[in-house]
């Protein structure tokens, strides 16, 4: 049976309504015990790891998909532990806060909101807000924020008084578990106030994907790919046949040691740097040239009356061989796999220079 195609629109059903708090509920259990038991936990220990979920019947039900969500167990090898940061086993450092708080900037959702990493942002928008205070109720209002305001760091509304009772008390049950995470973290204590200096070293370490070794006074980042950008890569590949996302033509070597091999990139389309996740809704395959003009923003993907077409910059002068590639009505078919919209409204409004 096929995936639903859900994307973003004005309604206020649960899946597209475009809070911030839906990306965020998706860890079901209190993420501070989850954490405890993960610090208690040798999980390279196959056998630790099947007593700890048989210990009570909770636990193989609820903390079970939660624990291969965030990346202590990994999905297709069931109960084989894989304890990673992106992509790279942790070595003898289990008993780092900081590692714990990676865990979970690194975690996304596959969905409709999974264009983005939502714990990455909260500590974000916490920082560039310089909020000193972390109130319940300056929480509940960045859980109440659209989507795209998140993304842009913005607080400057107070979204929570405009929405409707029912999803306000919605917003206010997982307001607890979000602040024990984040006194588990080290990023507030027992009386709310922020730690700027732990705040900004997350956000520092979260900004790369390229992690070799984590330990809270020295960190390194390693010059080799991540695990996830290769399967990102990978799975772009598979989904677009090898085909440029623009000019629907594959590259690939014929002859040499690397025959077959696709030449072509991986495109963010929301920036790891920002906050954006290695979802493929949040990624394009692109020839070299596009895929530079994208990131300068020189280049974007608008999506409009169920159609993907491509839109070049004014910036760039007429007369090249990129002219066929402004207003170009794109073959791609959106289905599950395809470019989230809200994905593109961010390059859009943020990215693309007009």
């Amino acid at each position: 049976m096929s995936k639903k195609i859900i994307y973003y629109s004005k309604s206020k059903t649960k899946v597209e309504r475009g809070l911030f708090l839906d990306s965020l509920k998706h860890l079901k259990v209190n993420l501070s015990t989850l954490m405890k038991h993960f610090q208690e936990l040798d999980f390279y220990n196959i056998k630790d790891v099947k007593e700890y979920l048989d210990r009570v019947p909770n636990n193989r039900k609820a903390k079970f998909p939660d624990m291969k969500k965030i990346g202590l167990i990994d999905y297709e090898k069931q109960e084989e532990p894989i304890l990673t940061v992106f992509g790279q086993k942790i070595k003898n450092d289990n008993q780092d806060y900081l590692t714990l708080g990676l865990l979970l900037m690194n975690y996304h959702y596959e969905g409709v909101i999974s264009i983005f990493r939502p714990y990455y942002l909260l500590i974000d928008i916490i920082y560039k807000n310089n909020i000193k205070e972390l109130t319940s109720n300056i929480l509940t209002n960045i859980l109440s924020c659209p989507i795209l305001e998140v993304l842009n760091i913005n607080l400057k509304n107070n979204y929570y008084n405009n929405l409707p009772r029912k999803i306000k008390m919605e917003i206010k049950r997982p307001t607890s578990y979000v602040m024990n995470y984040l006194k588990t973290i080290k990023v507030i204590d027992d009386k709310l106030n922020v730690n700027q200096k732990t705040l900004m070293e997350l956000i520092d370490i979260g900004r790369s994907s390229l992690i070799s070794t984590i330990k809270r006074s020295n960190y390194q980042l390693s010059g080799r790919p991540g695990k996830e950008q290769l399967d990102f890569r990978n799975n772009l590949i598979k989904i677009y046949d090898g085909k440029c996302f623009i000019r629907n033509e594959q590259i690939i070597m014929k002859q040499s040691k690397e025959k077959g091999k696709v030449l072509l990139d991986a495109s963010h389309i929301v920036p790891f740097k920002m906050g954006g996740s290695f979802s493929i809704n949040n990624g394009m395959l692109l020839s070299y040239d596009l895929h530079k003009l994208f990131d300068m923003g020189l280049l974007t993907i608008k999506y409009t009356n169920g159609n993907f077409h491509s839109e070049l910059s004014k910036k760039i002068v007429r007369g090249s061989y990129l002219d066929p590639f402004h207003n170009k009505q794109l073959s791609v078919v959106p289905n599950q796999n395809t470019p989230n919209p809200l994905a593109l409204e961010y390059h859009n409004k943020n990215i693309f220079q007009l």
